[in-house]
């Protein structure tokens, strides 16, 4: 092992774990949902729990939003074509999720508490530590899709993205899958609790549609070609991948002794 790979190794090791908590989504799509139960997520938990209204007047190219149609349209339009939304609910949507990344990147455990309904609430501390060697993330707007949820009041939404690390100016993209509810009152949230196996099954559906399937597909080139590049990110990613092998963490030891 060179010089060079054994001191990034004892920068990066200690952390390893805590960024390997954000590295996951590097490698396909995390979904911010957990395994079957009986949970329906267009139970509205505004009730219990305060939400956020999300500012409807920020703007977007809305390349990624189509309109609705009536139905002559849409009988003409290309069977393979991804189902759409209400450009306000897309717009919405996009805002809300750059709140959160906004407020991940601050450690904001206030705010993810009031945007994102979860089992544990966010702590501040653990944002800290989880966030401690990320300088920002960058939402690539031409590459977010909004599609319906089970119902009127749902969308699931896949956005890809890119995570940089400090002192590594390439990016490593990545993509994440969201649960968006809506209320009457016109207020969006993250969900973040378990679904109901029908909900669990459309998202199965989802990722199998072409477009999203290339999206997944784009981000692991996207993801190799910038290691190819980047020598400190591919460093990096070993480091979190295969941690330091035993015959290189004893000879360190020793070293160290």
């Amino acid at each position: 092992m060179s010089r060079r790979t054994k001191l990034l190794f004892r920068k990066w090791f200690p952390y390893a774990a805590v960024l390997l908590i954000a590295i996951l989504i590097l490698v396909g799509t995390l979904l911010l949902v957990k395994d079957h139960r009986e949970t329906d997520p267009t139970v509205n938990p505004s009730e219990t729990k305060p939400t956020v209204s999300v500012n409807e007047s920020e703007s977007s190219d809305g390349s990624y939003i189509e309109l609705p149609s009536d139905e002559t349209e849409q009988e003409s339009k290309d069977p393979n074509a991804l189902p759409t939304v209400p450009a306000v609910d897309g717009v919405s949507v996009i805002s809300l999720i750059q709140e959160y990344f906004s407020a991940k990147l601050d450690s904001d455990a206030d705010h993810l508490n009031r945007i994102v309904d979860s089992d544990e609430p966010y702590v501040h501390s653990k944002l800290v530590t989880e966030t401690q060697f990320i300088s920002d993330y960058v939402i690539d707007e031409h590459a977010v899709y909004v599609l319906p949820g089970i119902s009127s009041s749902t969308f699931v939404v896949y956005v890809k993205y890119d995570i940089f690390f400090n002192k590594i100016s390439t990016g490593a993209p990545s993509l994440n899958c969201f649960i968006i509810c809506k209320d009457e009152g016109g207020h969006y949230w993250i969900y973040n609790r378990a679904v109901s196996a029908e909900f669990s099954a459309y998202l199965s559906e989802t990722q199998d549609y072409p477009q999203v399937a290339e999206l997944a597909a784009e981000v692991d080139r996207q993801l190799a070609e910038n290691r190819k590049k980047d020598r400190d990110l591919d460093e990096l990613m070993k480091v979190l991948q295969n941690g330091i092998p035993s015959s290189d963490k004893t000879e360190e030891t020793e070293s160290e002794e």
